[in-house]
This record gives C-alpha cells, structure tokens and sequence, in this order.
C-alpha cells in the first residue's frame, strides 16, 4: 500500500529533477554497475541523483506534459564537486547538440503544458549556485524562472577551438607522417603535416564555428535576455546584438546577469525550493520508472513497438562495447525480432575505420531491404565521416541544429620513423623481409607505395560517394560541392539535404512508429491511405523546416496519428517557414514554438509506444531501475556484489599463482603456465552457477 502511495502522481505535483554530473547520459554502460553502487551507498544524499539517458529524460518529461497532474517542473543543477569540462554539469560533458535535446524537451514540456493549463499555469525553475560551463547556461536558459547565488556567474565567450600542430616537432624527433586525402577539406591529419590549417580547412573550420555559436545566441536570445515584450520592441536584430555583446564579456557575474535579464533572482536553493512552497513532489526518474511499465503490466495495449540500438565513440574494429560487429549483430537482432516493428538508429561518433563503417551500414540495408523494417537515424553531438556512412541508407536521418555531421571524405596517414631518431637512441635496425616493405613503420614509401596509398584512397571514397549518392538520392554533381570532407552544423545538414529533419531521439522514435503504421496499409494508386497521408505531410514539413506557430489550441492526448497538437496547423503544407528558423520561442507571456516534429511525436510516443534498447543484454543501472520492487532491487544488488567480490577474489588468487609461478621458476627453472587458467576456469564455473 505504502509503495503504491509513493507510485501515485498527486494534483498539483511538482515534478523535481536534480542535474548533477552523472545525471544525464547519452546511453547507460555495461561498466556503470560500480558507479551505480557507490550512489546507492549515499542514498538518501540529497545530492544523489539516478542517472537517466537523454532518451529517458526526454520520455519522461513526454510523458509529464501529457499528465494534468504534474503542474510544475524544478531543476537543481547546483554544482556538485566535479570538475566541469562541458555541459549539463558533467565530467564526461554532454555535446551542445545534446544538451540542445534536453533544452528542447523543456521547452516542449512547457509547450504542451500552457495548452492544456493554460499560459502560466505551470511554471519551469531552475536553480544552482553558478554555472560550469556555457553550455550549463544555454540549458538553464529554456526556463521560465532562473535562480542564482549572489556570487554565481555565467561564463559566456562563444565557441572556439585550438588546434595544436605537430608538424616541426615530429621533423626534430625525425619521425616522418605521409598523408593522403580526400579531398582538400578532410582536416583530421593536418596536424602532422601543416604548421596550421590550409585556406580550405580553416574557412569550412570558421564556417562551422560561426553556424554553431549564431544558433546557441539565437535560442538564447529567444528564450532569455529581456521579456518577450522588451524583445518584440527591440526585433530581432538588436536582441541578438545585445547577446553578442555578452559573449564578448567572457564572464557575466550574478548583477550584471540580473540587469540583463539571464538570471531572474539571486538566493539560495533551500530558500527558493522548500516543502512549504512544493509540498508535493516526484523526482523525474520515480516519475518516469512509474509510467515507463509495459503495456501487459499496465493493462494498456501495445500499439507500436521500437528498437534502439546505440552506436557510440570511434568505429574501431575492437572488443569495444560498440565495436562494429556489436552494433550490426544488435541491428540485426532487432530486425529479426518479430514484436519490433521499426528500428531507430542512435548515432553519436565522428567516424573512424571505413571497414567497421561498412560492417554497420550492411546491417542497417540488411534491417531494410531484407526484413523490410523502416531504420531511422538519430544524430546526437556527432555523426560524421563512417558514422556518416554507416546511416547514409536509413531511411530518414534527423539531427539536432547543433549536431556535426558530413566529413564525407578519406584520411590516411603513414608513419615513419627515420635514422634521425634512431640514431639519437643508439639504435640500429637489420631488416629481412620477403615482400613489401609499404607498412614497415621503419622504411620510408616509395614512389610505388605512394601510388599504392592513392589508388586505395580513392577506392574508399568513390565507394563512400556512392553509398551516399544512393543513400540521399543525390546527383554526382551535387554530391561533390557536399563531400570532400566539408563538416557541417546538423542546421547547414538539413539546408543540404544531408539530413531530413530536425529533431531527437523521440522525434525519430515518433517517426518510426509513424513510418511503420504507413507501411502496414500504404494505401493504393492516387489514395493514399489516412496513415501515408499524415506521413507525406510530415515528410514536407519536415523538409521545409516547418516550425508550427505559437500553441493556441487546446492539446488533445489521444494517441492518434492526426498532426494536429498545440499550434499544428491543419495544412502543414502551407505553413511558412524559413530554414533559420529552427529554435524556440518560448519566454515568460508567451508559449514556445514545438521543435519541427515534436507536433507528432509527443502525441505518438505514448505509454503505449514501448522502446526496447538493443541488444536486449541490460546494464546493471537498467535493471536496477526497471525493478518493480525495493526488494528486488536489493536482490539485484546483492547478486552483483557477489559477482564482484568473486571476481576480485579471482584476480586475487591469479596474481598470487602468479608470483608463486615466478617464484618456482626462478628457484628450479621449471615452468607452471597451466596453474592460472585452472583457477579462473574454476572460479568462473562457481561464478556462472
């Protein structure tokens, strides 16, 4: 009785949410068993917080805007202690792209909620004692209300980036690196062969940069900066001026951020959030591990069914939790699965060995072609390069504004150590050799081997152009003023066409669900059916950039897949727009514009859409929460600290096998290799049962 008490959403809950820097992820680990546990051991810690993915995040707060009951939502993002190399808090710092999504999910919570409540009837608030980092900031500033200590700040200086360059200091050590690319844009190896980068790499570096730090002003000033009214009398230009300005100060201390309206008050958080002002609360992870049960659980019917699989980091041919073979065996497992209907492809990598990438684009044309399941990728902080290629064949491609992506090109470096070198250690070299000498790190290329290098080269790019000429349906004239290695904001991607639409990983979700019912009744001839009718008009949309006007509508919940949601307009395919056009309006008298296909998605990914991660293999920090019990919670705890101590116990008694072994063989000579294996087969055995 008691639980179901705690499980119950009450009328006028706020919904709370303590953003520290191991709060938000992008995906949970197979190796966050340990961090898990050293949580749980400050339970009851105010400052601990459970850690939800950027996709749990975003549901949960879906979820919330559609529940009458949730009226508010409060953000701590006080500092915890750890050192702040980037956004939301975090030691290991989310990209902007990706604190862009979560900013997002704000601002359409808020969206929904002056629809259905009424403007002002619930509020957003965050707090904390000062900001980290910018992106910190570009977060805190989708808020209705900003609270910070009197001796806080706001760094606030723009995007930049340092390149160091290693090309002299490799000549004195007399290591040598060949280089070859395709083409002039591909910048990665330039640090070994140029003292800084060549006219064409640094505009397309500049043009980046100038693209990414023009949307993160424009949002801000959307959002922040004076009222709404202030902003209206000032237009467009003169507020984004004033913001520019800002960022030129490089640090905005706590008066000066009042006086310019990015912060609202000064205080302190147990002043502003106390029981007295919120007496009912839920913490966003209580509330989302509340509605996130299955249908079967719930009683609900499953109306669709979703998988994610996650690719993530370099694409390495390794052993890596996302090496290439895992994420095309995970791809293949969800296109296999009988009760998935579609797949969505979450990517967050800047690319890496074209063979991996080849491996993983060949699951996602087998999860296609072969079993006819729609495949829709979902671009997070980066998606460039193989990361690129390997998406190229989805089916739509979404990407946040602030995304990197592109790097259609090749990159191969050869390193080589001279005499030079050698000669300074007192080393000499006696070579023998049957073959070739073109990978030796110790002989320089031949003319031979340099033509070598380029024939290979070119053969990976023509293939790359390709994939994508079939992939995006571009012609090879168009292609070629996109490749050669031109990295882009996901804003210049969809200008391009490089991308479809843009959104994140619950836009992409609501559009699988959406591309899956369309298929199942495409209709015939000149009638379509109702479900291709609605996908057509998104398509278009989508394409143009479309960002419905501000929500005047009274929000319909019912899982449908009508368009029409807080300030949908009817006729989407009239709707004017501009491709700039792509953040939110949100201020403290007025409703935000939805991000360009939360209209749909919000409506669609319902506590009836369920999304299953692939492959099915749960880390420890998903069981742990998808526990329906505190007793089975402790039982999954007490499981996996007899693991670890088994383990650890393992580790113990092969090292001192191992000395013993050392110990023996220096003593008699005779050697005892066969005495390790025997333990750990052993203890493994003990460890499995």
């Amino acid at each position: 009785m008691a639980q179901r008490r705690r499980n119950t959403v009450h009328p006028d809950t706020t919904l709370t949410w303590r953003v520290t820097s191991q709060s938000v992820v992008e995906s949970h680990s197979a190796r966050d068993g340990l961090a898990m546990l050293e949580r749980l051991s400050s339970f009851g810690d105010d400052d601990s917080a459970p850690t939800m993915t950027i996709l749990e995040a975003s549901r949960a707060l879906s979820f919330a805007a559609l529940d009458p009951n949730i009226v508010r939502l409060v953000v701590d993002m006080s500092t915890d202690g750890q050192a702040s190399g980037g956004g939301m808090n975090s030691p290991d710092p989310l990209s902007a792209a990706q604190v862009q999504e979560i900013r997002q999910a704000v601002l359409d919570f808020k969206q929904w909620k002056d629809a259905t409540l009424g403007p002002g009837n619930c509020e957003t608030v965050l707090v904390t004692d000062t900001f980290g980092h910018q992106l910190d900031y570009y977060f805190a500033s989708a808020f209705d209300e900003v609270h910070m200590q009197p001796t806080g700040y706001i760094p606030f200086s723009g995007m930049s980036r340092n390149l160091p360059f290693f090309k002299n200091a490799l000549e004195r050590l007399g290591i040598d690196v060949y280089v070859e690319t395709r083409e002039e844009f591909k910048s990665f190896p330039s640090v070994f062969n140029h003292t800084q980068l060549p006219p064409p790499q640094r505009a397309n570096t500049e043009a980046l940069l100038a693209s990414l730090n023009d949307i993160i002003k424009r949002d801000i000033q959307a959002t922040r900066g004076r009222t709404m009214e202030e902003r209206a009398a000032l237009g467009q230009g003169q507020a984004l001026a004033e913001i520019t300005k800002l960022s030129n100060e490089g640090i905005i201390f706590a008066p000066t951020a009042v006086s310019k309206g990015m912060v609202d008050k000064l205080g302190y958080y147990p002043d502003i959030v106390n029981a007295d002002k919120y007496p009912k609360r839920m913490d966003l992870a209580h509330y989302f591990g509340c509605n996130k049960l299955s249908p079967a659980n719930s009683g609900l019917k499953a109306t669709s069914r979703v998988g994610v699989v996650y690719l993530r980091g370099a694409i390495e041919r390794s052993n890596g939790e996302f090496s290439p073979r895992k994420v095309a065996r995970a791809i293949r497992e969800a296109a296999d699965a009988d009760d998935i209907d579609a797949i969505v492809f979450r990517v967050d990598s800047g690319g890496g060995d074209p063979i991996g990438s080849d491996t993983i684009a060949q699951a996602v044309d087998y999860a296609r072609t072969i079993k006819k399941k729609p495949v829709i990728a979902s671009y997070a902080g980066s998606a460039a390069s193989g990361a690129y290629l390997a998406t190229a064949q989805c089916d739509y491609i979404f990407a946040q504004p602030l995304t990197v992506t592109g790097s259609i090109g090749v990159a191969m470096t050869k390193v080589t150590i001279q005499d030079k070198f050698l000669d300074r250690l007192g080393i000499t070299v006696d070579t023998y050799t049957s073959g070739s000498t073109i990978d030796s790190p110790l002989h320089a290329l031949s003319a031979e081997d340099k033509d070598r290098y380029k024939r290979i080269a070119d053969f990976i790019y023509d293939d790359f152009l390709q994939r994508v000429q079939t992939g995006r349906q571009f012609t090879s004239e168009y292609l070629k003023t996109v490749a050669g290695g031109r990295v882009f904001t996901g804003l210049q991607a969809h200008q391009n066409g490089l991308v479809d639409g843009l959104g994140g990983i619950l836009d992409a979700v609501g559009f699988a669900v959406l591309t899956a019912r369309a298929r199942e009744d495409p209709g015939s001839g000149d009638s379509p059916s109702p479900n291709q009718q609605v996908i057509n008009r998104v398509r278009a949309s989508l394409a143009k950039g479309y960002v419905p006007p501000n929500a005047s509508a009274e929000a319909d919940t019912d899982d449908s897949l009508s368009t029409e949601g807080p300030g949908a307009s009817k006729d989407s395919d009239s709707a004017s727009s501009t491709d700039s056009d792509h953040s939110s309006t949100s201020g403290k008298a007025a409703q935000s514009a939805i991000h360009p296909a939360k209209f749909f998605s919000t409506r669609l990914v319902t506590p009836t859409t369920e999304i299953e991660i692939f492959p099915r293999t749960k880390s420890f920090s998903e069981r742990f929460w998808g526990c329906s019990s505190t007793s089975e919670q402790l039982e999954l705890v007490t499981q996996y600290l007899q693991f670890q101590m088994a383990h650890a116990a393992t580790n113990a008694i092969n090292g001192l096998m191992s000395q013993l072994g050392q110990a023996v063989q220096a003593e008699t000579g005779i050697t005892t290799m066969s005495t390790q294996p025997q333990v750990t087969a052993a203890m493994d055995t003990r460890v499995r049962r």
